[in-house]
This record gives C-alpha cells, structure tokens and sequence, in this order.
C-alpha cells in the first residue's frame, strides 16, 4: 500500500539527522495508518528520535495535533496528507517544528483515460473544470495534458486542489464549462462538490478507475435534505453553538456573529467548545432546540444523523435569520 504514496523519506530523514530531534509526533490520516505508517516508523526508529503516533483520527490539515505534540514535549510533529491549504499562517508554531507531507500518489492513471474520453464525448461536454484531492494533484496535470491533446478546453484554479470543506476552486467555473471532473476516492468530497455547485460532475477514481456521473437529480437530494434540517430548526428559541479548540475549526469572528443575530432575535444560546465533537454528545443537552455548526461544516453536513436535534451550517444559520437568500446558498453553497 505505500507504494501508492510519496512519503518523502529522504526529506524527513535529512531533517532529523540535521536537527537532532528529542521526541517526534507522526499524525496521518486514517488510510494511511497500516502500511504507510508502519514503513515510517521503522525507518525513523533507528535515526534515534522518539517516535509518538498520534491515536485520534485526522480529518485534515485544520487538525494538526499541535496541542498534544507541545503536551507530550516534542519538537517536531510530521502531518501526513495534506499541505497548508486554507490555513496559511494559522499552522506555525513558536515552540514547535512543523513539516507537512502532501503524500501524492505515485502512479499514472492514463490507462483510465480512453474510458473517460468515451464518457466525455457521450455526454457532448468540450469544456472541463478539473479538481482533486491533494495526493491527486500531479494525476490532475496527466489528466489535463490529455484532454488538451483531445481537444477538451480544461480550467484549473490554483492548482485545482479541494479539501471537505473547501471547494472555492470551482468558483470560476460558471458558465464556462459542462461539467467538473474530480479526481477522488469515495463519497466525502463528492456530496462537498453537489452541495457547492449546480455543474454536472464526473467522479474518477484514481485507484480503480471507475467514473461516475452526478447529475442534478442526486444534487436536489441533498438540498431537499438540507432543507428539512433547515426547516426544522427554523422554529428554535434555545440554540446551542458548537465550537472547537482546534486550530483550523477556530473560528471566534463566526461565533460572534452567530451570538449576535441570536441576541438581536432574542434566542437564548449556549456555546460548547470541544477538541473532538462528538455528535452523539450533544443528546445530553435536551434543552438546546437546534444546533449551529461554528466548527467544521461537515459535522452537520455529514454527521447530523446522529442527533435529534437539527443542526445548520453557519451560512444555513444565516439563511434562516435572512442574511443571505435561498439563491445564494444554490449558487455558492451550502457551507
């Protein structure tokens, strides 16, 4: 399995050797936390640092385990699989070494290309917008270098990268193209894109090749979704803000916001601040009507299931207090 990803050994072994360090903090992604893992820790080990595996799940570069690595004393912490995308300026620590490992694959996916071609000239599109997740990057330029070779008009916006929670490279995509092809494993990323854009899109699977089509029907299941949730917390007098102590779901200008239109409305509120939120928590608080999401977005996004309660997005919380209108969530997203 670690041959699928550039783990940058020799960058990080330079570092170590070159700087000595005492005790290191290794955080990856839940897919990466079999062989990947286990090839950098026997690699490292003998360099003669101390090496610590971060236990709790990453989500993304917003999670940086800064807190536990200054905690547990450490002078270095080494994040797998993302990049500082979104979060420039807000990852740098005085007390602590920070190096990021994008984690690219390392494979070519152009024996997918002929089937994609078939899909695109079936479907009549000439003008693509290209995303993908970050350790699908360099696969993006493959795919554009053929595309341009075929005759399909491509966009890219600064690089073409998106995380869960941001999808703002697709918003130079309006009226320019037929469709976005995205370069991503699973659904996550995929219900991001619906919930952001009316733009057809077509998901390829850099790992199995599989190319599949999302059309409009599939994006007004998840508004209609997102709806009912809106609707239901419309009628709420108590509502319970959730909050984190992370350092990429910190948000303290969006908290004030949010406690003031409370106050202007008179809806009484509390705030709840945690490191790891836990929606199935949040039953505890049976006083609390409906929930707003100051924290990742994808936690009422994805995760709304496992309350009661209803729990909106901060711009479906702005929608409701009539801050922004229904087009603007249809148009530039639900988060």
């Amino acid at each position: 399995m670690s041959s699928y990803y550039e783990l940058e050994i020799d960058k990080i072994k330079e570092m170590i050797l070159k700087k000595q360090y005492k005790r290191i903090l290794l955080q990856m992604p839940q897919g990466m936390l079999d062989t990947p893992l286990q090839e950098v820790v026997e690699i490292l080990t003998p360099l003669g640092s101390q090496i610590i595996v971060e236990g709790d799940p990453s989500y993304g570069v917003c999670d940086l385990a800064i807190n536990k690595a200054i905690q547990f004393e450490c002078d270095l912490l080494i994040h797998f699989g993302h990049n500082e995308f979104g979060f420039h300026q807000r990852i740098h620590s005085k007390s602590l070494d920070i190096l990021l490992i994008p984690s690219y694959v390392n494979f070519e996916i152009s024996s997918y290309f002929l089937l994609l071609s078939e899909k695109l000239a079936e479907l009549g599109w000439n003008k693509v917008g290209l995303v993908a997740t970050i350790q699908h990057l360099r696969n993006l330029k493959e795919l554009k270098t053929h595309l341009d070779s075929i005759g399909i008009n491509c966009f890219v916006q600064k690089e073409g990268q998106i995380l869960g929670c941001n999808i703002n490279t697709i918003r130079g995509f309006p009226n320019q193209v037929d469709g976005i092809i995205s370069l991503h494993a699973g659904y996550f990323h995929t219900y991001g894109l619906l919930l952001s854009t009316p733009i057809p899109i077509l998901q390829l699977d850099p790992f199995t090749g599989e190319i599949k089509q999302f059309s409009a029907i599939e994006r007004e299941k998840l508004i209609r979704k997102r709806n009912h949730i809106i609707t239901q917390a419309r009628t709420a007098n108590v509502w319970g803000i959730i909050g984190s102590s992370k350092l990429g779901q910190h948000h303290p200008y969006t908290v004030s916001r949010i406690e003031k239109i409370l106050q202007d409305h008179n809806k009484s509120k509390i705030l709840l601040i945690a490191e790891n939120i836990n929606l199935e928590n949040l039953e505890n608080f049976t006083w609390v009507d409906a929930w707003v999401d100051s924290a990742c977005p994808r936690l009422a996004i994805d995760d709304h299931i496992y309350s009661s309660k209803p729990i909106v997005t901060f711009k479906e919380f702005l929608y409701l207090f009539e801050k922004v209108t229904w087009e603007e969530l249809l148009t530039t997203g639900f988060f």
